[in-house]
């Protein structure tokens, strides 16, 4: 964080306004030559990399030395990280010189290209000395591919900067060139670099914006899963419409319907591909919305028979746990009209549970009756927890507004429940400490309170020890005579 301030300080004060107000607190960077890392049970690019070409403002500015210092240990990596460094450090100098005021003009335009040939590293040949198995595959070349967006992010930030629009132009045909040649790419580097340049505010980069989103756009189009196609499709749309295409927005969104309606995993029609793409264009066009919502639950009304059940059920719990996060009426109306196809005490788990979350002190007897009419029996198979989880929230934002009736009210509802309707003593002892921890006295609200007994360990003297051992010997020794 801290040498993340001082980047962000370096693009408006100058070298001794910035070292009068920060302390000098320079840590020597890592470098790293395993540069794919597991993060949450994926994988991601190493995040030292991903942030060293802003740590390493602050070490221009404070302990410029070190720079060589590092150079020289990123010699000895290898592989891709070797080219990767190489990439990050090129592009330091670049920042440094320009803050400094020494950039050659004829050789800024070559230096940005020499950083863009380090991150289209060449694969390493594979050599297969045996069959592979279906599942065998090197995660590290997909990895690199997806987070190298992240790099290429910091080159056009600071090419949009320093380069002319002939030049910046020059410089995206050299990487879509290199690109194509299907090393580490990936659609997501052209629509970051998208943003990045018309976050930059350069007059007539209209054709160039379009002509690198169409190139994203190709290699999205390649994938042939049908979850990962859609949501690829949806990132596209959005950076058509970020970027002022409306046109191009539109038709790859009408696109992204007939995908999305596609084959599931399940090998049945259904619409869940379709709401993280909702969730991108709401964000560009929020005003089209609800036109889009029409469309989609028309469709998957009619396709609801062409799956299983449950399968539709997930769908409509999907649609309307996305429509309540923009017209929470809506929502509850959806749910009404939708009772025959889906479990009530579940889509009420999904659909009324992040809206209890944003609700206000008012708001909080509606959602009690609402949650009131989850079934709540032990005989409704996967539905048994699904009231105490929903008035465990309501609980939670009633001491948040510190509204002792309502407050009093859940508790008794829980202890009920709880106590005669499930018959679960585990899970009144565990609420106990719930209430304990959110600083309420359990007996207070005739909850039980268990108190865990100290077992006392009792501790046998040397001489009862030995007499013990002794005793194990000679009967061993019987069984051996």
């Amino acid at each position: 964080m801290y040498h993340k301030l001082i980047s962000f300080s370096s693009d408006y004060l100058n070298e001794d306004e910035i070292k009068s107000i920060f302390p000098s607190r320079i840590k020597e960077p890592e470098l790293y030559n395993e540069i794919v890392v597991e993060a949450r049970m994926d994988f991601i690019l190493r995040k030292e990399i991903v942030n060293l070409f802003d740590d390493l403002k602050a070490v221009w500015i404070f302990q410029p030395e070190l720079i060589e210092t590092l150079l020289e240990n990123a010699c000895l990596l290898h592989g891709p990280s070797e080219d990767i460094y190489d990439s990050i450090f090129s592009l330091s100098r670049l920042w440094n010189d320009a803050r400094k005021g020494v950039l050659e003009g004829e050789s800024v335009l070559e230096n940005f290209k020499e950083c863009i040939d380090c991150l289209c590293v060449r694969r390493s040949e594979y050599i297969q000395e045996r069959s592979s198995g279906l599942f065998d595959m090197n995660t590290d070349n997909s990895f690199i591919s997806r987070d190298i967006k992240y790099l290429y992010r910091n080159i056009f930030q600071l090419a949009a900067k320093l380069l002319t629009s002939t030049e910046l132009e020059d410089l995206v045909d050299y990487w879509i060139s290199i690109d194509q040649s299907a090393n580490f790419n990936h659609y997501s580097t052209g629509l970051t670099i998208s943003r990045q340049i018309f976050d930059s505010k350069q007059l007539d980069t209209s054709s160039l914006l379009k002509k690198i989103i169409l190139h994203a756009e190709k290699i999205a189009r390649a994938e042939q899963d049908t979850g990962t196609l859609t949501g690829s499709l949806a990132e596209v749309s959005r950076t058509y419409g970020y970027c002022g295409f409306n046109d191009e927005f539109k038709r790859v969104y009408d696109q992204i319907i007939e995908i999305s309606f596609g084959l599931g995993y399940r090998k049945d029609y259904q619409a869940s591909n379709i709401v993280k793409p909702l969730e991108y264009m709401h964000l560009q066009d929020p005003e089209g919305t609800l036109k889009r919502l029409s469309e989609v639950f028309y469709i998957q009304d009619k396709l609801g028979e062409a799956g299983n059940g449950r399968m539709r059920h997930i769908c409509m719990c999907d649609l309307i746990a996305f429509t309540s996060t923009i017209y929470p009426a809506l929502s509850l109306t959806l749910l009404q009209l939708e009772e025959d196809n889906i479990a009530r005490s579940e889509a009420m788990s999904r659909i009324i549970g992040p809206m209890i979350n944003n609700s206000t002190e008012s708001d909080l007897v509606l959602y009690l009756a609402l949650v009131k009419t989850v079934i709540r029996l032990k005989d409704t198979g996967t539905s048994d927890g699904h009231f105490i989880h929903l008035a465990k929230k309501i609980l939670n934002k009633a001491i948040h507004y510190k509204n002792i009736e309502i407050i009093e009210e859940v508790l008794q509802l829980i202890r009920y429940n709880l106590e005669v309707e499930l018959k679960d003593e585990k899970e009144l002892i565990k609420f106990s400490g719930f209430l304990s921890d959110k600083g309420f006295d359990p007996a207070h609200y005739s909850f039980p309170v268990h108190e865990i007994p100290i077992v006392a360990v009792k501790e046998e003297s040397a001489s009862e020890q030995d007499r013990i051992e002794k005793i194990k010997f000679v009967s061993q020794l019987k069984k051996i005579q």
